[in-house]
């Protein structure tokens, strides 16, 4: 049955349906190029350095936990500090046997949960994927690994105690981890490996838990760990060492609460005798006959306690340090997974270690989900790097307390919002006492009023984006800094658009508040989404899901915001009769916008161009004046689902360490992945519904289509404007139809949008429920407007339509 839209005749309906199928066609083939040809080029990603090439140098990897970029200091940690290049705490100048050209990062350590335990972190290094340790709830504290009791005299033939109990952990998650992968590699090529305390024994065990190589038990003193290290050097290529954990101490049931000082003071003595164990390590590696051949990486793969932090991690060596001067130290860390300057992950080490090594042809190509580590160009140089990390972290972690109050907040005041304009339009003023004696002696202000809190909350998101342009995070009370500035920055968006001239114009406040939105997250995602990182609606680097290009949210808001835009602009083309030029411009933001979203070097996101492109290709046939059937709209769907797989296969074509999560869905569909794919994201989409942030923003749609959505129909029915009567000037509401006849295609087309990215996101109901707080507040602002200029006409009919314009509905 065909929708109730616009229609021509039916011959320039044909024309204009075969030229939007040929411009739909061209696009597929046109992004399918650019994603095969043009990615690698992206500006979106930092210019890592061709990493971790195959050598016949040895690799150490030196692993730890709970050390965090804040905890290095001359005092505290005098190896690492002079391994940045620092003065050393007695002023004296570093020995010329000292490493130079260290890169230093951040690590995120999100694996499973919310926090990481030391075994986590090793069995992330083991796996290549996401992997844990049973539950927390099962055991008080993170359980501690032992070395291996059954090793024969020579350090080999060893199990790691509890591997059943991991494997049977690994097999209960969702991450679809293989423990031993590293391993199985090193024990498949016969790679000469050593193995230094009980975390490097789950490191390289294989899938049945036996340790690869020789082992060798955690030493009892630094000194003890310098030997063990110079003599692996001597005889293995792969050394894998575990320098301790920071564990800070937490009182046990019934005992009395750890002070603060007590806490921190076993943390920075923890901390100082990891150090000494790296400093050890460092040393050995100096010392070694292969030094200058020699690639080193230390990082800590755990938190040390519940709360997630971002952690330390440090480079150098020929398969890590091949960016820039070395002697100089002006690079950082980087990895393709993050495409974030100084920052890794946990599961990047393994693709690192294997590809260094020249035995990643050994590990199954879907075995893995990170992506080499390399460097990249800094700024700074020396200790003056470790400023701009200690900066990341500070301001990831400043953040994380604050984002689920912020979400309350904000939904709370959109309720607010509704409720006041739900009391206004469903009761006659007459019946609300002094209130509504003074609604109807000044309607002019409350309609001005509704028009500028609509924009102010509508402008709340791309606040808190620029806000992050601002470093709130370093002041003494970060969470007033931060709602301080938001709330700057929307007084301001609010103001400029308030002086828009509004009769001219009745969707301007769609215009100006979709235009800074769309705007503001085009070049965020551009210039590699700095502004998303770590703000309140942006992108979490401790959550560990998206670091780059537009995550579930930013397509809610990208999405939604461009449709606005895109109406405000079309609506006179389309009043003025001009739907060739309406549906242009359509096209043209559509594609612009499902480029910037889809692209793998840009947005990366998998789950957007569906949504993108079926809502902008309707939205251009309705512009056009074309009906919509049934046929059409099922045409334009699967339009979508070609420009996805275009997206998609252009991925999967590059190289497997340059493909975002776009061509890894490729790869799991080809390896017959797909079923776990769909349970994990049904599984996460269940997992949503008990948000109580998604059960709130579920109430407030439900107030706004029942309570405001009956007496706003009943008004545009009424001759006269029915309840709406005290502040239309006698105007049926129906006339909004004929001053904005996009309203309605654009309303439709956010839906379709939004609905399509309920349907394939894992994010599920949070992304129409992040549209929906951008749009309804702007639709409100847009109907408030309205109402004015009908105020302002005395209910004068609508305007004049020039031939092919739509009639009111």
């Amino acid at each position: 049955m065909p929708l109730d839209l616009p229609a021509t005749t039916s011959a320039r309906s044909r024309r204009l349906l075969r030229r939007t199928t040929a411009l739909v066609a061209s696009v597929t083939v046109a992004i399918g190029l650019a994603g095969a040809v043009g990615a690698s080029t992206a500006t979106a990603a930092p210019e890592v350095a061709s990493a971790a090439s195959a050598s016949d140098g040895p690799f150490v990897l030196v692993g730890t936990g709970g050390v965090q970029p804040e905890d290095v200091s001359p005092t505290t940690t005098p190896n690492i500090w002079k391994a940045l290049g620092g003065t050393p705490a007695d002023g004296s100048a570093p020995a010329a046997d000292d490493l130079v050209g260290v890169a230093p990062g951040v690590n995120v350590v999100r694996t499973v949960r919310s926090s990481t335990c030391p075994v986590d972190g090793w069995l992330a290094v083991s796996s290549g994927r996401r992997a844990g340790d049973i539950a927390p709830h099962t055991q008080p504290t993170c359980r501690v690994p032992d070395d291996p009791t059954d090793s024969s005299s020579d350090g080999t033939g060893g199990t790691v105690p509890d591997w059943a109990e991991y494997q049977d952990a690994v097999a209960h998650q969702s991450f679809d981890a293989t423990l031993g992968v590293l391993g199985d590699a090193v024990q498949a090529t016969g790679l000469a490996t050593t193995s230094i305390g009980p975390g490097a024994a789950i490191a390289v065990a294989t899938k049945d838990g036996k340790v690869a190589g020789t082992h060798v038990d955690a030493p009892s003193d630094a000194a003890g760990l310098k030997n063990a290290v110079s003599t692996a050097l001597g005889t293995s290529r792969l050394v894998v060492v575990d320098a301790g954990a920071v564990l800070d101490p937490a009182a046990q049931p019934g005992e009395e609460p750890l002070t603060a000082e007590e806490v921190a003071a076993s943390h920075a003595k923890q901390v100082k005798a990891v150090d000494a164990n790296v400093g050890a390590v460092l040393a050995a590696v100096t010392a070694s006959s292969r030094a200058s051949d020699t690639s080193v990486l230390v990082a800590s793969l755990a938190d040390s306690n519940r709360t997630s932090h971002l952690q330390l991690a440090l480079g150098t060596g020929p398969a890590i340090s091949t960016h820039g001067d070395a002697a100089g130290g002006h690079t950082v860390l980087a990895a393709g997974s993050t495409r974030q300057p100084g920052m890794i992950q946990d599961t990047d080490v393994l693709p690192t270690v294997v590809e260094a090594l020249g035995i990643d042809a050994s590990v199954p190509e879907s075995a893995t989900v990170g992506t080499t580590i390399g460097t990249t160009r800094s700024d700074a140089s020396g200790t003056d790097r470790l400023d701009g990390l200690v900066d990341v972290s500070k301001h990831a972690s400043a953040v994380k307390p604050l984002i689920a109050n912020f979400y309350l907040l904000l939904i709370l005041a959109n309720l607010a919002l509704y409720a006041f304009a739900t009391v206004v339009l469903r009761l006659d003023a007459k019946r609300l006492g002094a209130v509504g004696r003074w609604l109807r002696e000044n309607p002019s202000g409350v309609l001005k009023g509704l028009v500028a809190v609509g924009i102010a909350l509508g402008s709340i998101p791309v606040a808190t984006t620029l806000a992050n342009a601002v470093p709130w995070w370093r002041s003494g009370a970060p969470a007033w800094t931060l709602a301080g500035v938001v709330i700057a920055l929307d007084v301001v968006i609010t103001a400029v658009a308030m002086l828009v001239p509004w009769r001219r114009a009745p969707l301007w406040p769609f215009g100006v508040v979709g235009g800074v939105t769309a705007v503001v997250l085009a070049i965020d995602v551009l210039g590699g989404a700095p502004l998303q990182l770590s703000g309140l609606m942006g992108t979490q680097p401790l959550v560990a899901g998206r670091f780059y290009g537009i995550n579930n949210t930013s397509y809610a808001l990208f999405g939604t915001a461009c449709v606005m835009v895109t109406v405000a602009l079309v609506n006179p083309l389309v009043l003025r009769g001009r739907r060739k030029a309406a549906a242009g411009v359509v096209a043209v933001v559509g594609v612009v916008a499902t480029a910037l979203d889809g692209l793998p070097s840009i947005g990366a996101d998998f789950g957007g161009p569906p949504g993108l492109v079926a809502g902008f290709a309707l939205l251009a046939l309705m512009a056009a004046g074309i009906r919509l059937t049934w046929q059409r709209v099922v045409g334009v769907l699967g339009a979508a689902v070609v420009v996805v797989v275009a997206f998609a296969v252009a991925d999967w074509l590059r190289p497997p360490d340059e493909r975002t999560h776009l061509g890894r869905f490729v790869d799991d569909v080809l390896h017959g992945e797909l079923w776990h794919v769909i349970q994990r994201k049904l599984a996460q989409n269940l997992d949503n519904l008990n948000n109580n942030l998604t059960l709130v923003a579920l109430a407030g749609l439900l107030v706004v289509v029942y309570v405001l959505g009956r007496p706003l129909r009943g008004a545009l029915a009424h001759p006269a404007g029915g309840p709406l009567e005290w502040i239309t000037t006698d105007a049926p509401l129906s006339q909004l139809t004929a001053y904005a006849p996009m309203l309605r295609p654009g309303i439709i087309t956010t839906g379709v949008i939004l609905g399509i990215g309920f349907l394939v996101n894992d994010s599920g109901i949070l992304v129409p429920a992040t549209g929906i707080v951008l749009a309804l507040p702007v639709l409100l602002a847009v109907y408030a407007n309205w109402l004015r200029d009908v105020r302002a006409r005395g209910g004068a009919a609508a305007p004049r339509r020039r031939s092919g314009a739509p009639a009111a509905h």
